[in-house]
């Protein structure tokens, strides 16, 4: 079974991001079955944009048929393995703002480079 979690934050301002910006995260949890291979962890992620092309552009829409398709496919990954058991843990992460020099993205880096992700996302 999925557990689905949020991890919200606000992004300080940097070069893309002129204000503080809250940000969030979505991702979902399905346990391996193994207890000694459950802590090995697979990382699925995508991201969905919050922003238009022109990531100053308050104003309008996000462009949804282009921009989320990463979310979309992980989004059926997500749906299609979670009927199934793994020995491993499987995260499907979902970020905001990928390419807006910002920690959204910086949060798959960080639970790609260490076992802290996973301590995170089993403590919320």
């Amino acid at each position: 079974m999925l557990e689905v979690k949020t991890d919200t934050f606000t992004q300080e301002p940097v070069e893309r991001v002129p204000q503080p910006t809250q940000l969030t995260n979505v991702y979902a949890v399905l346990k391996g079955t193994d207890p000694q291979a459950a802590s090995r962890i697979v990382l699925v992620t995508g991201h969905y944009d919050s922003r238009v092309t022109d990531v100053l552009n308050f104003k309008d829409p996000p462009r949804a048929p282009t921009m989320t398709a990463a979310a979309r496919r992980e989004l059926e990954c997500a749906r299609v393995l979670s009927k199934l058991k793994f020995p491993a843990t499987i995260i499907f992460l979902t970020v905001a703002a990928k390419s807006r020099a910002c920690s959204a993205a910086d949060t798959s880096r960080k639970w790609r480079s260490s076992r802290a992700g996973h301590r995170r996302c089993a403590e919320q």
